[in-house]
């Protein structure tokens, strides 16, 4: 239930950023966004369940947005060195 609910939150949020940010618009480039979401709502249960059980809806939300803030930041950076890394390749 906990990882459903950061992982709408995520999705609200980021979703649409990691459509985006995909090659291809197609409904498989759109499942993949959703895949990356549950990976990170998941992420989240882990390193922060047990602190955040007893928070208040609003300090949760910021919370959960900042971490999606530092995910797709992350995502961001680990596609472009692999986009760059494809493309040194292939000139070689």
């Amino acid at each position: 239930m906990f990882i459903e609910i950061v992982a709408n939150h995520l999705a609200g949020k980021f979703i649409m950023a990691l459509f985006l940010f995909s090659q291809e618009k197609n409904y498989a480039a759109y499942i993949e966004g959703m895949d990356e979401i549950l990976d990170w709502a998941t992420e989240f249960y882990d390193q922060y369940y047990d602190a955040v059980v007893d928070w208040e809806g609003g300090k949760l939300d910021g919370l959960i947005t900042a971490f999606g803030h530092d995910r797709i930041r992350k995502y961001y950076a680990q596609k472009s060195k692999h986009a760059c890394a494809l493309v040194f390749a292939i000139m070689k």
